[in-house]
């Protein structure tokens, strides 16, 4: 059956603004359906007449209000209603635009020694700019593990960041990332002589924005390791397979995998 005083309703948030001059209005159906702004953002749209399989659209095109805040999550919802039937309703939501961050870290070397002199290496931390539009206020802020300490000057620049050091805490500003930039920063740090043998250590970094919805934080570990750690090796790489009188040669590899220097004495047998 036909519905006839059809209408449709539209109160939009005050986060967003609507262009009242061009709403559309298109469809099969009759009336026709007109428009008209009122206070509060109130959209009345009336007059609509639709037969079984015709519809009515209204297109409200919209602005982000100056000052919303990045990552606001904003929902609308629309009714609409006629003089045949109950009232019916839909509803979408949208963000705000907003940097979205990514932190990854590592170490330069795992795993570390702390004796007879402890090794100088760097903790990675990069961050990556997964959002749609660019990061204002960027920082990284590290605090670093009892037992292990800076071992640069402060302050530092790397990856387009200074970076300054209070005791454990690095803290690195200056920097800001476009949409799919990355950057990273290499902390130089050494283990305290009196970290013991087989000590593991866990680290994380976060990265926050003026105009960032939420932090992100990356995390990595990395153990001590005083004493020489071997691995073996040995491969045929000629001479198989092999032929009588043909010469075979064989490659052995000794690595040491420990966190300091090994004697190494090879016998094949």
């Amino acid at each position: 059956a036909q519905a006839t005083g059809v209408t449709v309703n539209d109160i939009v948030p005050p986060t967003l603004v609507v262009d009242t001059a061009n709403i559309t209005v298109t469809g099969t159906g009759g009336g026709p359906l007109s428009c008209a702004a009122s206070v509060g953002n109130f959209i009345n749209c009336s007059g609509g007449v639709l037969d079984p399989g015709q519809t009515h659209r209204v297109d409200l095109p919209i602005t982000l209000a100056a000052g919303t805040l990045n990552g606001t999550l904003i929902n609308n919802v629309a009714w609409g209603d006629s003089a045949e039937t109950a009232a019916v309703s839909g509803s979408v939501q949208v963000m705000a635009a907003a940097p979205s961050l990514s932190v990854t870290k590592t170490p330069s070397k795992d795993p570390v020694s702390s004796n007879p002199v402890a090794e100088v290496f760097a903790f990675n931390v990069t961050v990556t700019n997964n959002g749609p539009i660019a990061t204002t206020g960027l920082s990284v802020t590290d605090t670093l593990p009892t037992g292990i300490v800076f071992a640069g000057v402060s302050p530092f620049t790397s990856g387009g960041f200074t970076c300054t050091v209070v005791g454990q805490l690095v803290s690195c500003t200056g920097a800001n990332l476009a949409q799919g930039q990355s950057a990273n920063i290499a902390i130089p740090v050494k283990v305290s002589p009196a970290v013991a043998d087989g000590t593991n250590f866990t680290n994380t970094a976060v990265a926050d924005c003026t105009n960032c919805p939420v932090s992100a934080q990356g995390t990595t570990n990395v153990t001590v390791q005083n004493n020489p750690l071997l691995n073996m090796t040995k491969v045929v790489t000629t001479g198989d397979p092999a032929v009588a009188g043909s010469v075979i040669t064989y490659q052995i590899s000794a690595i040491n995998t420990g966190g300091t220097t090994a004697t190494v004495s090879i016998t094949d047998a």
